[in-house]
């Protein structure tokens, strides 16, 4: 379940415990975030983003519902190699979810994305 803060709430049936951690959409911008930082550096990175809005009207928080959006306009921006960005920022999110990345033919990144959406719930 998610709040307005952005945190999703997990029911521990071991202790009955509650814990707030963050919500897979806030996951996903910050692995786009540092990925694209690490690659680019911090203001490549929010350049790249920010165009990314200008050209594009997609806003960070916007890219869970629009993959296929997200990976067009980082083709147009940046080429052939917004393949290698989307690897690594699925390889990365993947990471952060305690899952393996494995490549799967066909899939983009929005398939990803709701794959590992479906694996939270």
């Amino acid at each position: 379940m998610e709040n307005q803060t952005g945190l999703d709430i997990r029911y521990d049936t071991k202790t009955g415990d509650h814990a707030l951690e963050p919500s897979f959409n806030e996951v996903l911008r910050g692995t786009i975030i540092n990925t694209l930082t690490d690659i680019f550096g911090k203001k490549a990175a929010s350049n790249i983003l920010k165009s990314i809005e200008r050209v594009y009207s997609l806003k960070l928080e916007d890219i869970p519902e629009n993959g296929r959006q997200f990976e067009s306009a980082l083709e147009s921006l940046l080429g052939k190699g917004h393949i290698i960005i989307i690897d690594l920022i699925l390889e990365n999110l993947f990471v952060n979810q305690g899952q393996k990345y494995v490549y799967v033919e066909n899939y983009g990144f929005s398939d990803y994305i709701n794959r590992l959406m479906k694996m939270r719930e």
